[in-house]
């Protein structure tokens, strides 16, 4: 093969994957439980709840959601909720790798007041 016909086919390889990758803002939201004015405390700042998935001819081998990645973010920081929180949805190769990400401030809420 010439050298120039390897360059064309990296070039078109190249232009695939890239053209194939997207990542769209999946929302915002002052915190994902109801609060009072003065009723939790912050006890962890910027937590990020990601999950993932795979897909083959980008059919995904198990579900994900949004949920689960809010799940996630709580359980790992001992929180009960997250505020000023934003979410990502990252698709790589027209599906066939899936993430979602939420990043937020882990919350406490204070119980009875």
């Amino acid at each position: 093969m010439s050298k120039s016909v390897l360059i064309l086919v990296f070039a078109g390889i190249l232009a695939v994957c890239i053209a194939g990758c997207q990542v769209q803002p999946g929302g915002i939201t002052s915190s994902t439980i109801p609060l009072n004015d003065d009723n939790y405390t912050v006890i962890q700042k910027d937590v990020v709840g990601k999950v993932w998935n795979i897909g083959i001819l980008c059919f995904p081998l198990w579900p994900i959601s949004a949920y689960d990645a809010l799940q996630k973010a709580k359980v790992d920081n001992g929180a009960d909720g997250l505020i000023n929180v934003s979410a990502n949805d990252v698709i790589i190769l027209w599906g066939c790798y899936h993430q979602i990400e939420i990043r937020g401030d882990a919350i406490k809420v204070k119980k009875g007041n």
